[in-house]
């Protein structure tokens, strides 16, 4: 009897250990988040008032997710509809545990401390029932092999139509990085390299493309050229807040959001606290 309550009390440990783990990293970058907050709702209007979304973002980033989370409560209370938000991610990432919140190959800056803080937010959301979640990189069980090949090779345009139907369903928001959600090859990509597909272009016409961007730089949180916090360009023709015609990127719009630039947020595992800075490892 006395080995089962060790088990139970090393097991209740454990979990303890790990719950204390994830708060204590939220708190260590809460401590240095930057002051973006909620944009007006005249922000929001104007994007709520379009039918469906795709949001082009830069990952890593602490600013983006906060305004998704923005939009998404926003829509919710003002629009009487079914809002379904669609996330490039694994359909693990429900799940605070999950490997894809560890760092891995999604160091990307999806598996961003911020990112997991708007996962939590939605999952909760749809708990309740007022959203629905769609994970564009969720496990898929094919009958034959051949159904498993066929999607494959097709599965970015898969993807792009299936998040297409979900707008007969309701009110889209799709988030996913800013070459996904593009419309159309941008005319500023030709010869650059060969012509990519993307699923932003199987999207149908009720879809608004809007890249995520800040005029004043930052940093972000990328694998390019190594994972770690990248410098992000500053925009010397743009202004906080702005909302553009998109002519570069293959979007319908873009829009810079009002903060000071952007914050790198790190994978959820790679926060150190040191003294009053952070580091990454």
């Amino acid at each position: 009897m006395s080995l089962i309550r060790l088990s139970i009390t090393f097991s209740c440990f454990l979990l303890m250990s790990q719950f204390a783990f994830a708060t204590s990293n939220a708190a260590k970058q809460n401590t240095h988040l930057s002051s973006y907050e909620c944009p007006s709702d005249e922000v929001l209007n104007r994007f709520s008032g379009f039918d469906d979304l795709a949001l082009g973002e830069h990952h890593g980033t602490v600013e983006t997710p906060i305004f998704v989370r923005c939009l998404v409560d926003h829509t919710i209370k003002h629009q009487n509809q079914r809002v379904i938000v669609s996330l490039e991610m694994p359909s693990s990432a429900r799940e605070p545990a999950a490997d894809f919140w560890r760092k891995s190959d999604t160091e990307d800056g999806r598996s961003s401390i911020a990112m997991g803080a708007l996962v939590r937010h939605l999952v909760d959301l749809e708990n309740k029932l007022l959203v629905d979640l769609h994970f564009q990189h969720r496990t898929r069980f094919f009958d034959t092999a051949e159904v498993g090949e066929h999607y494959s090779k097709n599965r970015t345009k898969v993807i792009g139509l299936e998040i297409n139907e979900l707008s007969q369903k309701g009110k889209v928001i799709a988030l996913a990085g800013n070459i996904h959600t593009m419309k159309q090859w941008p005319e500023s990509f030709q010869g650059i390299g060969p012509e990519l597909e993307f699923e932003g272009q199987y999207f149908g016409e009720s879809f608004t493309h809007i890249v995520i961007d800040v005029a004043n730089g930052g940093n972000t949180w990328s694998c390019i050229p190594d994972c770690g916090i990248q410098p992000h360009r500053k925009n010397e023709e743009a202004s906080r807040g702005d909302f553009t015609i998109d002519q570069h990127r293959g979007h319908d719009f873009v829009y810079y959001l009002d903060a000071d630039g952007f914050t790198a947020s790190p994978p959820n595992d790679v926060i150190v606290q040191r003294g009053d800075s952070l580091s990454v490892q």
